[in-house]
């Protein structure tokens, strides 16, 4: 987990020499993937019942020469043999961004596209969510990395404790600072439980000021920006590699409490 991928990720990479249509995978340093926001240049409108925000395509060459030179100088004789391809499509809320297009062999192109129509009518129908949506897409490669004999690409769940084991997190990685299905378990010495549950998407922002010194350089999830009770997960910007651990922090409030910031460490 020592540097990133996610998601949400998230994805790790795979090479043979060019001619054989070397990327079958995204290189997660590359390509971290990254979701549409407001703020975006292409920021189009919102979407869906979810009210997610949707980017328009603006895919022209200068992106696709830079998308080309870092990918291993892909000569444009070959670029017909690829797909510019959104890792987090843009029907299921991804950025136009460099950030979340790489070079996909036309022939996996393909086949993705069937599975990112099939989760965008979800998403319309308001039967698949963005974070389950985005979780097809991570599961989608994972199988594709196993089926060319390759790694798979990326730890779908990361499970933090603190040190009196009292309090426990799980959380899915679903793209670069993007996370999802998170669960807070929470217990006294007395023997009271308590589980806080997150289901949706969570974006990560940077701190511009952190007022403890322990969560410098790390980024903040708010995880319950409509609730009373406060509740905010800090993870280090780069934590995906399988092996290592990693030290984050939890900040629990309830009901306008001073919130108490929890050391916790991650695998």
């Amino acid at each position: 987990m020592k540097s990133f991928f996610l998601l949400v990720l998230l994805i790790g990479s795979f090479s043979l020499p060019i001619a054989c249509l070397a990327y079958i995978t995204p290189d997660v340093s590359l390509t971290p993937g990254l979701l549409c926001t407001p703020d975006d240049p292409d920021f189009g409108k919102y979407d869906y019942p979810e009210h997610i925000a949707r980017c328009e395509r603006n895919v022209g060459v200068s992106k696709k020469l830079k998308i080309a030179a870092a990918y291993g100088d892909i000569p444009r004789s070959e670029w017909p043999n690829y797909e510019f391809d959104h890792l987090i499509p843009l029907c299921a809320g991804g950025s136009d961004d460099i950030e979340n297009l790489w070079p996909q062999p036309i022939a996996e192109a393909h086949e993705k596209d069937v599975l990112e129509n099939k989760v965008c009518q979800g998403m319309r129908a308001a039967t698949v969510t963005q974070a389950e949506a985005i979780q097809k897409i991570h599961d989608w490669f994972n199988s594709l990395a196993i089926r060319h004999n390759s790694a798979p690409s990326y730890k779908t769940e990361i499970i933090c404790k603190s040190q009196d084991t009292t309090t426990s997190v799980r959380f899915s990685i679903m793209g670069f600072k993007q996370i999802s299905n998170i669960t807070i378990a929470l217990n006294s010495t007395n023997g009271e439980h308590d589980a806080i549950k997150v289901k949706n998407l969570v974006a990560g922002k940077e701190l511009q000021r952190a007022k403890s010194y322990l969560l410098k350089d790390l980024i903040r999830y708010n995880l319950n920006e409509k609730s009373k009770d406060h509740f905010e997960l800090f993870l280090p910007a780069k934590y995906t590699d399988e092996e290592a651990k990693f030290t984050a922090y939890l900040k629990i409030g309830f009901e306008g409490s001073y919130p108490n910031l929890s050391k916790i460490e991650c695998e």
